[in-house]
């Protein structure tokens, strides 16, 4: 059996392989997720939300003329307080001790869909440059971060050793740093293997019915987490490790393997018929994810209807992630684009902006970017005559 840490340095350096094998999927397809981790006491880790590139336009409808694949410009360093840094309303969770599950955070409010439940800097961070980029490496990942915690105080040093660590409790060994960092790093995009770790954050448990979505924020330099659907005193406040889309089989096995813990969730813990039901809707959603920019590339209408498929396929398994439903919004107002239907697309423009809105926040650069689309759909180079 691969031991986490090896699954983990695996993914890290294989985040170019993921962007390799999305690119083959069509000129629509938006950026892999490259899932590396975090995880509170009993958990492991969190994808960034599904992300929008900057660039958006032109090399996410057509093949880049360039002949490369698109890299965003990611700052060596994290960026602080480059934008006015957020702040929950009120505190809405506190970290408790949940039976079975070790520390968790848990609502101490009703908290309602879209609002901003925590936001975070992190206390470590490194960068791997990618093995094609003739990005010079200055010092590796696991040198950048030992450096960073020397210069830690004491009482953030005792905190990020407190987290979990997934390879040494399997085996019954005292944690170490590096094993700390691979099981509760946030990646900063989908397209990066850089990452991030936040103390608080890393006590957010997974669920595959999750109730709240993670994602970074480059010009504040901070980790946010937006709940993704009205959520009620006490409940347990819960993120996703890997792609929920998957079935289950899949799921159980990537969260044993990488983190040794086996999810109980309410998606987990139905029998029968249920979860054979479950299983064929989420492996579904992930084959019209991949299926929308091929297919509509060549046929937007038909493209339209995939995706139309697919919102209706979250709506009827109950998963109520809206950078979900962001992305697929954003396929269709692309594809309206390619239909030369200017009202369609700003319709769906308009949706995929409330959808950002709710998952990572108005201020957030792909939020921004979608208003702008919104507003005025052809903007987008796809509508380039």
């Amino acid at each position: 059996v691969a031991k986490p840490t090896d699954i983990a340095r695996e993914g890290m350096q294989a985040a170019g392989h993921f962007r390799d094998r999305w690119r083959d999927l069509g000129p629509l397809s938006l950026e892999p997720r490259a899932f590396v981790g975090e995880r509170g006491a009993d958990s492991a880790h969190a994808p960034a939300s599904p992300w929008i590139a900057p660039a958006l336009g032109l090399l996410l409808i057509r093949p880049s003329a360039r002949g490369g694949r698109f890299r965003p410009s990611l700052g060596r360093r994290v960026s602080r307080r480059r934008g006015a840094r957020a702040a929950p309303a009120a505190v809405c969770y506190c970290v408790v001790e949940l039976e079975g599950r070790g520390l968790g955070a848990v609502a101490v409010r009703d908290i309602a869909l879209g609002e901003l439940v925590a936001a975070e800097e992190p206390v470590l961070a490194y960068h791997i440059p990618e093995a094609d980029s003739g990005e010079a490496s200055s010092s590796s990942w696991e040198s950048q971060v030992q450096e960073q915690f020397r210069a830690l105080p004491e009482d953030l040093q005792r905190a990020v050793m407190s987290l979990h660590d997934a390879e040494a409790s399997n085996i019954g060994l005292p944690s170490t740093l590096e094993g700390v960092v691979l099981t509760n790093c946030f990646v900063r995009d989908e397209s990066s293997p850089d990452g991030v770790v936040c103390v608080a954050m890393s006590r957010f448990n997974h669920s595959c019915d999750p109730n709240c979505e993670g994602s970074w924020n480059e010009a504040c330099g901070e980790r946010r987490i937006y709940a993704s659907r009205d959520v009620t005193a006490g409940e347990e406040l819960c993120i996703f490790y890997s792609d929920v889309r998957a079935p289950w089989e899949e799921r159980r096995e990537e969260l044993l393997l990488r983190y040794g813990f086996g999810c109980h969730c309410a998606a987990c813990a139905s029998t029968g018929s249920d979860t054979g039901s479950s299983d064929r809707r989420r492996t579904r959603m992930l084959e019209l994810d991949s299926e929308i920019g091929r297919v509509g590339a060549a046929d937007p209408e038909q493209g339209l209807l995939c995706a139309r498929e697919l919102l209706n396929l979250y709506d009827e398994e109950g998963l109520h992630t809206q950078s979900f439903r962001k992305r697929a919004c954003f396929f269709m107002f692309q594809l309206s684009l390619l239909r030369r239907d200017l009202e369609e697309a700003r319709h769906w423009a308009q949706r995929a902006w409330k959808y950002s809105e709710l998952s990572f926040g108005a201020d957030h650069s792909d939020t921004q970017l979608l208003s702008k689309f919104a507003r005025d759909p052809s903007a987008h180079p796809a509508w380039a005559p």
